[in-house]
């Protein structure tokens, strides 16, 4: 029953023209993500679904859509951040680094090498976020021992 409801899913042409509308460039992921999903659900939802595959086919890959899109927005917004904090930095001299407990010394370290944040929480395995709050930590600790 699922490959014959993927059937359907694939070879329906006014889905194909409503992923077309939703997203041009992406028109083939869109009724592929459909298809996964379909295949994804339970005996029991399959058989409540398969009435209303042409409908509920549209509703899924609009959410597909909109999720895709919302991914697609979130990865620009943060290259063009990335790229913000790349030409707004000015390379400085470093302080003495020797008492700063060991891992913000070796994250300023890999920070001065690598060039970016997002560099360092990549070399790591760490989230980004959480190398962006340890560097905002150290710089308001350096800050703090500068003005002293």
């Amino acid at each position: 029953m699922r490959e014959r409801l993927c059937c359907i899913i694939v070879n329906h042409r006014p889905l194909r023209e409503y992923a077309r509308h939703l997203d041009r460039s992406n028109v083939d992921d869109i009724i592929q993500q459909v298809a996964l999903v379909l295949c994804e659900q339970t005996d029991t939802n399959i058989e409540r679904i398969e009435p209303y595959i042409i409908p509920w086919s549209f509703r899924v890959a609009h959410h597909v859509a909109r999720k895709m899109q919302q991914k697609r927005a979130r990865i620009e917004l943060m290259a063009e951040l990335g790229d913000i904090e790349q030409e707004t930095e000015t390379p400085i001299e470093l302080p003495d680094l020797s008492t700063l407990y060991w891992y913000d010394r070796e994250l300023i370290l890999l920070k001065e090498k690598l060039g970016s944040n997002r560099a360092v929480a990549t070399a790591i395995g760490i989230p980004p976020s959480a190398v962006d709050n340890d560097m905002k930590r150290i710089r308001n600790e350096l800050r703090v021992r500068i003005d002293l």
